[in-house]
């Protein structure tokens, strides 16, 4: 079998590993409390395909997500925490419109720009496909 598992998945895990090791074992434990190093274990029931089917239903806000979206800086960026930093952006613009415009005009808010957006299911779906985004990572 050359080290491949026979539930399948070992190859889509191996390169989720090899790029996001450290993010998927974090959230395994954290969600899960697995350990991904148990897929390791033939006799262990953590095969590929159930750490990668479990990978694909972690929160957005996972360090697993950050880590796809383009590192850690991602962290607890998820979609209603975006929104929020928009709704927050034209609500300081258009106070600042509605006084003629004076002052120093409002700075939105640093957000991070994903080079990938999305959650951990599209994601990691991409990414086992092979469609690795614009970066080619």
């Amino acid at each position: 079998m050359g080290g491949a598992h026979p539930a399948g998945g070992s190859i889509a895990l191996g390169h989720l590993i090899g790029d996001h090791g450290a993010a998927l074992a974090a959230d395994l434990l954290r969600f899960y409390g697995l350990d991904l190093a148990d897929v390791l274990h033939v006799e262990s029931a953590l095969s590929p395909r159930r750490v990668l089917a479990l990978a694909e239903q972690l929160p957005e806000e996972c360090a697993l997500v950050a880590s796809l979206r383009g590192g850690m800086a991602h962290r607890g960026w998820t979609t209603e925490r975006y929104l929020l930093a928009a709704i927050t952006d034209a609500a300081q613009l258009a106070n600042w419109q509605r006084a003629g415009g004076r002052g120093k005009r409002p700075t939105p808010i640093p957000r991070p720009q994903a080079r990938r957006p999305g959650g951990a299911a599209a994601l990691i779906s991409r990414l086992v496909t092979g469609h690795r985004g614009p970066t080619g990572r």
